[in-house]
Order: C-alpha cells, then sequence, then structure tokens
C-alpha cells in the first residue's frame, strides 16, 4: 500500500477526489453504507507503512521471525503498519528458545538469520517483545525449576540474552505459558509450574536483566488457558477460557512491584455469547484494580488472540470452533479495538484471508490513540453495542462502535443515533476498516452537544474520527 496521512480534514476529502486522482469507494450493494441518506463521496482510506507511523500498540505474534522468508523478515508486517512483533514463544522450538540458544552448556549462538530479522524489525520502527522461554526438546524432565542448578542456568541464558540485544530489543516476556498443564494428567506441562516457583524465577531474573540493561522492560505473565469439550454452544469444538485463577495468584505472589508489564492470551475462537466473553472487560477492570493494589504501575499485553476459518487443531489435540474468512476479521477486529480500549497492547496469531485488510486497516487509523472517557449516549433497536473513544494528537478524539453478537457475512448494520453531549466538532469523518474507505458524514447539534443520527452500526467497529 501507498504511504500517505491516515485521514483527511474535512476541507481535504473532496480534493482528494477531484484533484489527485482517487476515484469514490463504489457500492456494494448496501453492506458497505455508513449513514442512511448521505451521499458525500466514499474516499479509499489509504494506509502507512510501520516506518512512518507513531506507536499504534499493534502487532503480531510469530514463533520465528526468518521462518519462510528468503530476505529473512516478514516484509507485509511493515506493510500493514504494525508496530509490534511478539517472538520466540513458539512451541515447536524457535531459534531464540533457551535450548536452540545455548547449544551446550555454557555456550551460546544465535541464529544469524533471527538475529538479523531483528535488526530488520528495528530499523522498520517495530518494537520487539522476545520471549525469553523454552520450547520441548530442551532435555530437562520432571518439574520446571526444581534444582537451583537449572535456575541459574536460565539466569545465564537471560543475561546472554540481554547482554547480545542490548540497544535493539527494550521488551522481554519471562517465559510462555508457565500456567501449562499436561491435559491427560492436569500436572504442569513441560513448560508449566506452579505460581511460587514461576515467582521465583522471575524475583531471580528481574535482577539480572535490571543490572545487565536498566532500560529493558520487564514482561510477565504469558498466562494461557484450558480447552472445555461439551461447553453449551461450542458443540464438538473446544472452548478456550483464561487461567484467571492463575494469573490473580502470579499478581498477589509480591513480583508486580519488580516488572513493567503483565501480559495474557485472551481469545482464541471464543464466541461472543460465551460468558468468559462478554464478562471479558469486567474482568479485565478488576484485574487491572488488582494490580494496582499490589503495588504495579505497568503496561498490559494481549498475547496471541486467533480465530480460524478451519480446523485447526491446538497441540494439546483440542479444536476451537471456526468462521469464514469475514467473520474473523470481524472478531479480529473487534478483539483490537475492546484492547487497545482497555488501554492494551495486543498481538494477533498471523493469519490470512481478509485479517490483513482490517490489521492494516487499524493500523493507521489508531495510531497514537489513547483511551479517553467520552460521554456518547447511544439510541438503537440493538442491545449488545459496544463502544470505546480514544484521544488523538491535536485534540482529534475517535469513537468505536458495534454491534457484539454473531458475524454474519453480510451485515448491512443496525441504525443508530449517537449523542455527544457539551461535544463541538468541526465534523465527523467515518471510516470502514472492513470496506476500506473513509467518509464525512451528516451530524446536527442539539443543546450545544453533537448528534450523529441514522448511523448504520455494524457486526466489526466503525470509527468515527471527531475532527476538533
Amino acid at each position: 500500500m501507498t504511504a500517505r496521512p491516515q485521514f483527511l480534514q474535512l476541507s481535504l476529502i473532496g480534493a482528494l477526489v477531484a484533484g489527485c486522482g482517487s476515484e469514490p469507494v463504489t457500492s456494494g450493494g448496501g453492506q458497505d453504507l455508513l449513514q442512511s441518506g448521505n451521499q458525500h463521496a466514499k474516499v479509499p482510506l489509504i494506509t502507512k507503512a510501520s516506518g512512518e507511523l507513531q506507536d499504534n500498540r499493534i502487532g503480531g505474534d510469530f514463533g520465528y521471525l526468518s521462518d519462510g522468508v528468503s530476505d529473512g523478515v516478514y516484509d507485509h508486517v511493515f506493510t500493514l503498519g504494525t508496530k509490534w512483533v511478539r517472538t520466540a514463544f513458539d512451541g515447536r522450538g524457535s531459534y531464540l528458545n533457551w535450548q536452540r540458544v545455548e547449544t551446550e552448556p555454557g555456550t551460546y549462538t544465535v541464529n544469524p538469520l533471527e538475529d538479523a530479522a531483528i535488526t530488520t524489525y528495528v530499523n522498520n520502527g517495530v518494537n520487539v517483545l522476545l520471549n525469553l522461554g523454552v520450547g520441548p526438546g530442551d532435555g530437562i524432565t520432571g518439574t520446571r525449576f526444581a534444582t537451583e542448578d537449572e535456575i541459574q542456568r536460565y539466569l545465564n541464558y537471560v543475561r546472554f540474552m540481554l547482554e547480545h540485544f542490548k540497544g535493539r530489543v527494550k521488551y522481554y516476556e519471562l517465559w510462555n505459558e508457565p500456567d501449562g498443564k499436561d491435559p491427560a494428567t492436569g500436572l504442569p506441562s513441560r513448560i508449566g509450574m506452579d505460581v511460587d516457583t514461576y515467582a521465583r524465577v522471575i524475583s531471580r531474573a528481574a535482577a539480572v536483566m535490571r543490572e545487565v540493561d536498566p532500560e529493558a522492560k520487564i514482561v510477565i505473565g504469558a498466562v494461557g488457558g484450558e480447552w472445555v469439550l461439551g461447553f453449551p454452544g461450542y458443540g464438538e469444538y473446544a472452548r478456550s477460557i483464561l487461567h484467571m485463577d492463575y494469573l490473580r495468584r502470579l499478581i498477589t505472589s509480591g513480583v508486580t512491584p519488580l516488572v513493567d508489564g503483565i501480559s495474557w492470551h485472551p481469545f482464541y475462537g471464543n464466541k461472543p455469547d460465551d460468558p468468559y466473553y462478554r464478562t471479558y472487560p469486567e474482568f479485565v477492570r478488576e484485574t487491572k484494580d488488582l494490580a494496582a493494589s499490589q503495588g504495579f504501575q505497568g503496561e498490559y499485553f494481549a498475547d496471541e488472540i486467533g480465530y480460524y476459518t478451519a480446523p485447526t487443531p491446538d497441540p494439546s489435540g483440542h479444536t476451537p470452533p471456526f468462521v469464514s474468512e469475514k467473520a474473523a476479521a470481524k472478531y479480529y477486529a473487534r478483539a483490537i479495538v475492546m484492547h487497545l480500549g482497555l488501554d492494551f497492547t495486543v498481538t494477533t496469531a498471523p493469519t490470512g484471508g481478509l485479517v490483513p485488510r482490517v490489521v492494516g486497516s487499524l493500523c493507521t487509523v489508531m495510531e497514537a490513540a489513547t483511551p479517553l472517557t467520552l460521554l456518547m449516549q447511544v439510541q438503537s433497536g440493538a442491545t449488545n453495542i459496544e463502544t470505546y473513544t480514544f484521544a488523538l494528537p491535536g485534540g482529534s478524539r475517535l469513537a468505536a462502535i458495534w454491534t457484539d453478537g454473531e458475524a454474519a457475512d453480510d451485515d448491512p448494520g443496525v441504525s443508530a443515533t449517537l449523542t455527544f453531549p457539551g461535544l463541538s466538532v468541526q465534523g465527523v469523518i467515518g471510516v470502514d476498516i472492513l470496506n476500506g474507505f473513509e467518509q464525512e458524514l451528516i451530524i446536527n447539534t442539539k443543546n450545544g452537544g453533537l448528534v450523529v443520527g441514522n448511523l448504520l452500526v455494524k457486526d466489526y467497529p466503525i470509527i468515527l474520527r471527531l475532527v476538533p
């Protein structure tokens, strides 16, 4: 995609169409209408590459940065505009995992392709979240970190990685899914450990990391979940639910004041009528309050969000539900915007279909956006509308809105009127992140406030930019 400014002032939208050679977006049979009765031109949404964007807190999860790419990087990531990449967590044994770096006791080697890939990401303005963990085949049996020797070996690996990547990598995640359990026995898996053991390792590793690179950011958690068969609404497929109790016990273990970030893995194909999904924002707020009560003042990361368009068994053998390509793109968009609104950095499992389109759109639209409490009243016949609001540099604001039920391939939207009491604006631009266009919306004022009527709320986020 050609790099251009992410948004145009209202006075420039007509000029773009008339003077810059861009054609208005044609109608898609009513599915791409943003507002009933709106005849304003639809202008293609022109997105930016990673190096041209400020932080949008959106990224991808890649176990291998150089996997299958001749030049050692995923160039399309830069084109999409993602500003984060999380790597080395892959259970197959990433080249940067402990057992692949420590080739023999005390000898450390970084794969040159992965090394070059990290440099290329950083040079393209992408933040690297490097997981310091281990995959299978490492020769460890029994309880993880049961001996001082194993702990010391891990600390030596951590020290080497920070020394090697100092100046390139700023964020490090300590281990991946320490809550992991063997589905057959219910006991910790080869990467799993009890909370007390994990907290002890965090405390020891944090001291080493602060010594080697005081600028490094330490992220803990990467808490996963478990697969449940037979849950209502999932049929033959497995439902994923976060190990919330493990996360809470970790937060209250005494380590949160030592670190800079907390991460977990929220969704793997979760259905919108799942009680876990429905109450997830409330869980996030309660978890943040708990962490703050323990002295935590850092950042939050949502990793590995995934929705599936074909049967995709988990390594445990469980298969989550799958949906159409268009529905998957809509669910990804909801999850990303929701987490941005809850003040997270969010990374998603890489996938094809229409997902890159919505991710690329959001990367540009959400550039430098920060969560904002903005009074917005919604009048609609729909009862499942979700909204999040954001601030942008320069005084503009964003409002994201969608219906949060089951996604359909063709959704004409439900009519709604939005009222922003006490808010005066020059205009409002609506952005359709799925169909890739923006359009000036018809607005009114009432009692000194902004009114956007006849808005068609879809089953994926429509973004409104409120121009001051």
